[in-house]
């Protein structure tokens, strides 16, 4: 729930900067970089470990949060002002993607792979990238 409200607040639109009394800007600032390394995590655990897991089953609870954080990357929306380092081509919203482009790469890599691969991420995982 937590992260949930975290993911809410960086993805606002009414980051006003100077007329925003509540330091709302500057707040989803500082938490984007730790936001999208929390997102990361799982999809970091699940390349590392899935090659040596082989055809046995992910433990239920880590393909829960991969899934959830492979839907919460989908959702989040962070302007290119909020997150340095980003590139500003992309669509309005989609400047994290830059940052997690290559780890969903290799996170498709793992799930492609017929010896190792599993659906279940595969899919989840072809949607996101499809949106960019």
């Amino acid at each position: 729930m937590c992260l949930e409200n975290l993911i809410a607040h960086a993805s606002s639109e009414d980051h006003s900067g100077t007329t925003d009394t509540g330091g709302s800007a500057l707040l989803a600032s500082a938490v984007a970089p730790y936001l999208i390394l929390r997102l990361a995590l799982p999809i970091q655990t699940y390349v590392a470990d899935q090659p040596l897991r082989g055809k046995r089953p992910q433990p239920l609870s880590e393909l829960e949060e991969l899934l959830f954080s492979l839907e919460a990357i989908g959702k989040l929306r962070l302007s290119s002002d909020i997150l340095d380092g980003a590139d500003e081509s992309l669509s309005s919203g989609a400047t994290h993607f830059t940052l997690l482009y290559p780890l969903l790469i290799k996170a498709m890599a793992a799930a492609s792979d017929p010896w190792s691969g599993a659906a279940e991420v595969r899919v989840p995982l072809q949607n996101l990238l499809a949106k960019l």
